[in-house]
């Protein structure tokens, strides 16, 4: 199993230079922010402004700390998103900005190349003692708050607040989750399209 924690993450400026970003995780290793087949991150937005461009991307952005955003893509009418709201998708290709609905926000982001990959996001509440399996289809699991034991095959983890596990490639048992405190997660599949 791959853990990683949160000193294991990328800090670097947002592709616009509009705020800063974590990356999380990045495939191939090797990418950069113009080359990667896929991305997940998280970013901080502390004020109004265009999101960055991403051509030929699909992106899903969920809110994890603060009041909220409205979010305007294109011509679309502006979605308003906060914790509570689903994973939202839209391309990376639209012009976007974003409208901090009162003080800065923390968001989770995963994109992924149309036409080569494509991805789902699920948030997943656990309660103390709730277990879950995960099937082979999850790339990656992102703990943001609580704490969770971890099982896959004979290896075992524990995943921290803003901790993650991603799936390694050779990869082919299930994974196994058991919460010790209540816990919010965000599961990703990513997979060739």
């Amino acid at each position: 199993m791959q853990v990683r924690r949160t000193f294991d993450y990328r800090h670097m400026p947002w592709k616009n230079g509009g705020g800063d970003t974590i990356e999380i995780a990045i495939a191939p290793h090797d990418a950069d922010i113009d080359t990667f087949d896929w991305r997940i991150s998280m970013a901080s937005a502390a004020t109004d402004g265009p999101f960055s461009t991403f051509t030929g991307i699909d992106r899903t952005l969920c809110v994890l700390e603060g009041t909220g955003i409205s979010l305007q893509i294109g011509d679309a009418s502006a979605r308003i998103l906060d914790e509570a709201s689903d994973p939202f998708a839209f391309s990376g290709d639209t012009r976007a900005s974003a409208t901090l609905v009162d003080g800065p926000i923390t968001d989770f982001n995963v994109m992924t190349r149309r036409g080569r990959f494509a991805h789902t996001v699920r948030r997943v509440r656990l309660e103390r003692g709730d277990e879950r399996t995960c099937d082979r289809t999850s790339t990656m699991l992102f703990c943001h708050t609580g704490i969770v034991d971890i099982t896959s095959g004979s290896e075992s983890a524990r995943l921290d607040p803003c901790d993650s596990i991603v799936r390694d490639a050779t990869e082919t048992d299930v994974w196994h989750l058991r919460a010790r405190v209540p816990a919010m997660l965000y599961l990703v599949t990513i997979v060739p399209s």
